[in-house]
């Protein structure tokens, strides 16, 4: 801005002596007069838009995806695969979950079998993508207090039919995590499960969808660690060979499977955490011992797999990180969503920040993930203002 004010003053001298010579002595000719103006005042009244166009052309823009279907307030963003072909899911906690194969252009619902409450509302706690199995998906869904349903449903169809895995009972599901090996991890309000299939002996392995088939419900849970009966679990991811589990004001708890007991003593917790809300956890890829946390106090590293943190991003500030990305085809970004001031990215692994994108305005990004799947990629933002989607620049 002072830099524009600078060029606005001298072109205004300039102009104060074009006028000068509006009434020149003879043999001034008035082709000069002309060509002095024009050379003169045209830049002057191009200087205020100088701004603007160096900003519609200094980054990418962010654009709302006008045709999503669900509510306003995005709390969950997946990719899965939906009757054959990739598809984007996305679902706020009241409208339950839509789905679509088209990059948003339309979409469709994706909660017949879900339990609906007051006004057809699915009140979907957590979804999670079995990265393995394709077209297996878990969702925990609420129910009303007075007649409470088993919260957990599986689905082998990408969405289309939903089932309850009701050998959990009615037990209250916080958070749901997927590992490798088809693992299902399930965070309730005591506790945190394993779930492994149950087959009987001597029969032989079935499919995910013939299991559907039938009905069965063929999962048993193995407790793995315990939880204060007052945690409220804000996060949940099974990294490597790792539990990590994040709550309001409790820090990060960190827990091996292979080593799990019943009992509490095998959360460890690191202290550099402790008091703070935990919202977001991300690995590098190629160096699983380097993570990063957000939290309700900024951006946290660790180089040791989350054994201790260092604060991380000055420029970020201490407002929450609400989400966290480090794509797997652009090694060394990091992308973050901050509290009322969109996106930003890191270039250099976390050490410098900067804006990413425009036209998002202040909302809260609760969710990043990037469809590189395909050309042009698309990083897509769940906000407290809906969905919104950015075309990344390719080089």
């Amino acid at each position: 801005m002072e830099h524009n004010a600078g060029i606005r003053s001298q072109l205004r001298q300039l102009w104060r002596r074009v006028q000068r010579r509006l009434h020149p002595p003879r043999g001034i000719h008035r082709a000069e007069l002309l060509v002095a103006v024009c050379v003169f005042a045209l830049p002057l009244a191009l200087v205020p838009y100088a701004g603007l166009a160096s900003g519609s052309t200094g980054g990418p823009m962010w654009q709302p995806v006008a045709s999503y279907a669900g509510g306003n307030a995005v709390q969950h963003l997946a990719f899965g695969v939906l009757g054959g072909e990739a598809a984007l899911y996305a679902a706020d906690g009241a409208s339950g979950i839509v789905a679509s194969v088209d990059g948003g252009v339309s979409w469709t619902s994706a909660n017949v079998g879900l339990p609906h409450g007051r006004l057809q509302s699915v009140r979907l706690v957590d979804l999670a993508v079995d990265a393995t199995e394709i077209g297996v998906m878990y969702a925990a869904v609420d129910s009303p207090a007075p007649s409470p349903r088993p919260m957990l449903y599986w689905t082998v169809d990408g969405g289309r039919h939903w089932q309850p895995r009701a050998n959990l009972g009615r037990e209250r599901v916080q958070a749901l995590a997927t590992g490798a090996g088809a693992a299902l991890y399930v965070a309730t309000q005591a506790d945190v499960r394993r779930a492994t299939l149950q087959s009987d002996e001597g029969s032989p392995p079935t499919t995910p969808a013939a299991r559907y088939a039938a009905g069965r419900d063929d999962l048993r849970y193995e407790v793995l660690g315990s939880l204060d009966a007052q945690a409220q679990v804000t996060l949940f991811e099974a990294l490597s060979d790792t539990l990590y589990l994040g709550t309001r004001e409790g820090g990060l708890q960190m827990l091996s499977p292979a080593t799990a007991g019943a009992a509490a003593q095998g959360w460890i917790v690191p202290g550099q955490l402790q008091g703070l809300t935990v919202y977001a956890l991300c690995a590098v890829l190629g160096t699983p011992q380097t993570l990063y946390a957000g939290t309700s106090d900024g951006l946290f590293a660790s180089n040791d797999a989350g054994q201790t943190w260092s604060g991380a991003g000055a420029a970020l500030g201490d407002r929450p990180v609400l989400s966290l990305c480090a794509p797997a085809a652009l090694p060394g970004v990091l992308l973050a969503g901050v509290a009322q001031t969109g996106v930003w990215i890191s270039r250099d692994a976390g050490v410098t920040w900067s804006r990413y994108g425009t036209g998002m305005g202040r909302a809260d990004v609760s969710r990043l993930v990037l469809d590189d799947r395909s050309l042009p990629w698309v990083l897509y933002a769940g906000t407290s203002e809906g969905l919104w989607r950015l075309v990344v620049e390719q080089g």
